[in-house]
């Protein structure tokens, strides 16, 4: 009755656009006249659907040595509204200002603002967030995986980079020295190990277990020939990155030899009046060895002659080896000594030489002579014979 024109149904722009209505006027004469004319309404969009994404997931795989700016995957969301509220607009949600990944607000690429480092981080899951330009607007988002893949961009690195060791010349090859360890934050790495110098003579080899290097003897030592050895040690990943450590090897001396005495056996006299502390001769023993494997420590094992077994009349200076009296000697009670002399080296286990000093008392006048008796008699008569025996007198001297 009015010709006002109203809804009885929602609309639904992204349906239909437009409408193209004929209205029709009728009067109520008898006949009736009426006319007719077209209204044409047409249909503005509102913001009533939010972008939608094609997938709920985005997941892809990149070097971690791709440069700045590559684009890694490109997320995209669709609207079916028109103009400004299906304009979407993208953005990562809560995104770190240290993380390296980003996106185009426009495109919807995940792009690289940063150099990729897999070994800070090997693994990115954030959320990306659609937005359209309605009033108010509508949203929706899309879970990103971004795997950083391993690239051979690190060396390996020896900790520590020196090494000390003591080996006696005297341990069989095959003995383990030490363990060098390198490490190498690249993923899978296998790290080969090989001494590149300083293995004279080739005494030592070098075997990789476990990502570790086992230095052992491949060939007998000899203080002699080398007494340090300052090793190179090479570790080279898949890639032919490489590290060095150095390795220091201090050979000891091992107690190969025993001492041996010098102009053995010895013999010596020495006056029975010598006053305590006089030298009556030195022994000398020498050992091939160097260091305290050559250091020689002298005792003395005595017994007399005569078997009395007297060890107070003689001592022996450790160190020197000098004998020297320690009592007061008496040839008319013991004219000789036969000494044994041991001669040991500082080696663990210790060796030793043993040789025999003979020692003669040279006798002084020290004892008066001595009648056999205090007083002689006899008788002889009167008429005796120059040259007749009367009695015999005797003296002893020690």
């Amino acid at each position: 009755m009015s010709g006002d024109v109203s809804l009885v149904k929602p609309l639904d722009y992204e349906s239909v656009r437009s409408y193209r209505l004929v209205i029709r006027a009728q009067d109520g004469g008898s006949p009736s006249r009426s006319n007719t004319t077209q209204l044409l309404v047409n249909v503005l969009d509102a913001n009533d659907n939010a972008p939608r994404f094609y997938t709920s997931q985005f997941q892809e795989a990149v070097l971690e040595s791709v440069p700045v700016g590559y684009n890694i995957v490109r997320v995209q969301a669709y609207d079916s509204d028109e103009g400004a509220n299906s304009e979407i607009t993208y953005s990562i949600q809560n995104r770190d200002d240290g993380m390296p990944l980003a996106v185009d607000p426009r495109t919807g690429w995940i792009h690289t603002t940063k150099g990729l480092d897999r070994e800070e981080q090997s693994r990115y899951s954030f959320q990306v967030v659609a937005v359209d330009g309605g009033i108010p607007p509508k949203s929706a988002s899309t879970s990103v995986i971004v795997t950083i893949q391993d690239v051979n961009d690190n060396d390996p690195t020896f900790s520590p980079k020196y090494y000390e060791a003591m080996l006696a010349e005297d341990q069989p090859p095959g003995t383990p020295v030490t363990t060098v360890t390198a490490t190498d934050p690249d993923e899978d790495s296998r790290l080969h190990y090989e001494i590149t110098a300083g293995n004279t003579r080739g005494r030592f080899a070098i075997t990789s277990q476990n990502g570790r290097g086992l230095i052992t003897i491949a060939q007998p030592l000899d203080y002699k020939q080398e007494r340090r050895f300052a090793l190179t040690i090479t570790a080279t990943d898949s890639g032919q990155r490489t590290d060095t450590a150095i390795v220091n090897i201090n050979i000891t001396d091992a107690n190969n030899f025993a001492p041996v005495f010098e102009n053995a056996p010895y013999s010596a006299s020495v006056f029975e009046d010598a006053p305590i502390g006089t030298t009556v001769l030195v022994v000398s023993a020498s050992d091939s060895d160097v260091g305290i494997n050559a250091q020689i420590t002298y005792l003395l094992n005595d017994e007399s002659v005569n078997g009395l077994g007297a060890n107070e009349p003689f001592t022996i200076n450790a160190q020197t080896g000098a004998i020297i009296t320690n009592a007061k000697l008496d040839r008319e009670s013991t004219s000789g000594y036969l000494l044994t002399v041991t001669a040991k080296d500082g080696g663990n286990p210790s060796l030793s030489d043993t040789t025999d000093v003979e020692i003669s008392v040279t006798d002084v006048n020290d004892n008066a002579p001595a009648f056999k008796v205090p007083l002689y008699q006899a008788t002889i008569p009167e008429d005796a014979l120059i040259g007749t025996s009367v009695v015999q007198i005797a003296a002893t001297d020690l």
